[in-house]
């Protein structure tokens, strides 16, 4: 109580001394009496050895939380061990992420009154009016017309990002994993879908500008083969990882980003083709309902944007008008509820290739938690399996 009135003394500039101190706490009746107040802040001053050595004294007591928390930790997982009720995956899981939790200065807290957490929006807020508030903003896609109505991927948020085959999400997905990862940000793709190959000559025909067709066929030309060559290097500096485990569950996804330093995004692809890792069911929506909320409860647990791919229902295909919308999400409206941000990709180039602007694709943001939705109009090259910033009007 008395740590929290000298935070909220510190956040309005009040001098913090034993008098300043011991009034505040007087005012706000921690102790019964005055007297007790006084009696107990002048002992703790006169304890305080010197502040010399803090930082020393500060090591003990973080060196003992850890300790207590690590006994904590296993004594949890003996106990689920002993109920025998609890599978040994799930059981492992726990093992790491309680270790996880340890290192990375994490704990289980009850209830907090608002008054104990000015504190640390007062220091956010500080954050994004500094000189370096980009550090504290979500990461930029590099789309800057989606980034203006999403405020880029911000930390903890689950995305969906869902099309019909062809629209071209996996593209997308890689075109702003590659933009993420030029930023300096460490990045992780799970493909259940394509191969590690398969994703690194995406790459390669995205920034090298050869096209996707004599990459998969083999008939590079010289250009080619001097592009590809050139671009290798600098594709190779990049922070990016990839894990192409099929079928693989959110525990083992976890347990691999635990091995993985200082991770800044996450890409899924595709929902749809994981599974639970729980008890078997054939239940396909309920299992994909706890799959959902399991990524969302990952994504606040590390503290990172995540976007999963998603396929949909054959419901657009039935409308004259295409585009897809939040109820032509296949297999579960967990979906819906869970996501931070629902991403749609249309274009109508795809069912209208005489259209007036077949290079053009539409990004629609049909769910957004913290913003506006709307439709972004992004530029399409199907050769590169690429997508850009679209020098048109987004009001046409």
């Amino acid at each position: 109580e008395i740590f929290a009135i000298i935070m909220r003394m510190f956040i309005g500039a009040e001098a913090i001394d034993f008098v300043t101190v011991l009034e505040k706490v007087c005012v706000e009746k921690v102790f019964p009496t005055d007297s007790d107040a006084k009696i107990y802040l002048t002992q703790l001053v006169k304890i305080l050895p010197t502040t010399a050595n803090v930082v020393d004294y500060a090591n003990i007591v973080r060196d003992k939380y850890y300790l207590r928390s690590m006994i904590d930790t296993f004594e949890n997982v003996i106990s689920s061990s002993r109920e025998g009720n609890v599978s040994p995956e799930s059981l492992m899981d726990l093992a790491e992420q309680g270790i996880y939790d340890v290192r990375a200065g994490k704990q289980n807290n009850g209830f907090v009154k608002l008054a104990d957490v000015l504190g640390s929006a007062y220091d956010r807020l500080q954050r994004l009016s500094s000189d370096d508030k980009s550090d504290f903003l979500g990461i930029p896609t590099q789309f800057r017309h989606l980034d203006s109505k999403i405020t880029g991927l911000n930390r903890s948020d689950l995305m969906i990002l869902a099309a019909r085959p062809g629209m071209g999400k996996t593209a997308f997905a890689l075109n702003v994993s590659m933009n993420v990862a030029k930023q300096g940000k460490t990045v992780a793709i799970f493909s259940l879908e394509m191969s590690k190959e398969q994703l690194a000559e995406r790459f390669i025909s995205a920034e090298a500008f050869i096209p996707s067709e004599r990459m998969r066929s083999g008939t590079l030309t010289r250009e080619d083969w001097s592009s590809l060559t050139a671009v290798t290097p600098k594709l190779a500096q990049y922070d990016l990882y990839m894990d192409d485990t099929p079928g693989i569950t959110i525990g083992d996804m976890k347990g691999k980003l635990r091995r993985l330093k200082n991770i800044d995004f996450v890409i899924i692809d595709y929902l749809q083709l994981m599974t639970s890792g729980g008890k078997k069911t054939d239940n396909r929506v309920q299992e994909v309902s706890e799959m959902t909320r399991s990524l969302k409860i990952m994504a606040k647990e590390f503290n990172i944007p995540i976007l999963v791919l998603s396929q949909l229902s054959r419901g657009p295909e039935a409308r004259s008008d295409k585009r897809p919308m939040l109820s032509d999400l296949r297999e579960s409206g967990s979906i819906e509820q869970d996501a931070d941000l629902v991403l749609f990709l249309y274009r109508d180039g795809y069912y209208n290739p005489d259209c007036e602007q077949p290079g053009i694709a539409e990004c629609i943001v049909s769910k957004n938690r913290h913003g506006e939705t709307g439709n972004v109009k992004l530029g399409w090259d199907g050769q590169f399996t690429r997508f850009s910033n679209a020098e048109i009007s987004q009001d046409d």
